[in-house]
């Protein structure tokens, strides 16, 4: 979304235009003090603006590769060596979030998206670790950053890279690309982490087969809704 389809001031959309400011995405990034930077913006302006952002609604989507099956029956095995009976609302479906954005237009973001992965293969990927990451606050499996998953990260996040949130914008460097099977909305920290001693005890490093990309979107805290899915060859 243009900053001029939210703003009304001739001069505050210039002066935000000559500090590369182009998108309400880039715009919804900016603190307080960083809007009172730019030349030209002082406090009325920049309370005209956060008053203006109130008004804007942004939407959670998460670019997916969903896994196979086989890997899918591995999951659920080290799952049932932690759990003695099923989580309420747990439903385990391998994938690894390529990336997380906060999106104006959810209908605009996939049309401009969609052919990213269009004709693409699908990709192995070599899962060698598991257990309890701190950093990443759940169970998970950890791939290697192969080229065939990286690749796919890449065009995840190159859409609109003003719209990335969470660890996603920061970079292929900085990406912790991971399955989850349990993390702190299932149980609290301390199980997580007994738990997560188990299943790294028993993990088998093993191959899977990246088959689809999905597009997630956030309905309510754990409720998602699939609105694009596209089939690798």
């Amino acid at each position: 979304m243009r900053i001029e389809e939210l703003l009304t001031c001739d001069h505050t959309v210039r002066c935000l235009k000559k500090a590369n400011i182009e998108t309400v995405e880039q715009l919804k990034k900016l603190s307080e003090k960083d809007l009172m930077a730019i030349r030209g913006v002082g406090k009325v302006i920049t309370q005209d603006v956060l008053a203006a952002l109130e008004s804007v609604k942004q939407h959670r989507l998460f670019i997916i590769a969903v896994l196979d099956e086989k890997t899918a029956v591995y999951c659920q095995r080290l799952c049932d060596m932690v759990l003695p009976k099923p989580l309420p609302g747990l439903q385990l479906k391998p994938h690894i979030t390529l990336a997380t954005l906060d999106v104006l237009d959810v209908d605009e973001f996939v049309s401009e998206s969609r052919s990213l992965f269009a004709g693409m293969e699908k990709a192995m990927v070599q899962f060698d670790e598991a257990g309890f990451y701190q950093n990443i606050r759940s169970i998970s499996i950890l791939p290697k950053k192969d080229e065939p998953l990286m690749e796919l990260f890449e065009k995840a996040t190159s859409v609109k890279p003003e719209c990335l949130a969470m660890y996603y914008d920061a970079g292929p460097e900085e990406y912790i690309p991971h399955l989850t099977l349990l993390h702190t909305g299932h149980m609290d920290w301390l199980d997580l982490q007994e738990k997560g001693e188990v299943i790294k005890e028993n993990f088998q490093p093993f191959t899977g087969l990246i088959e689809k990309i999905e597009y997630s979107l956030l309905i309510d805290e754990e409720q998602f809704t699939i609105i694009e899915s596209t089939q690798l060859k």
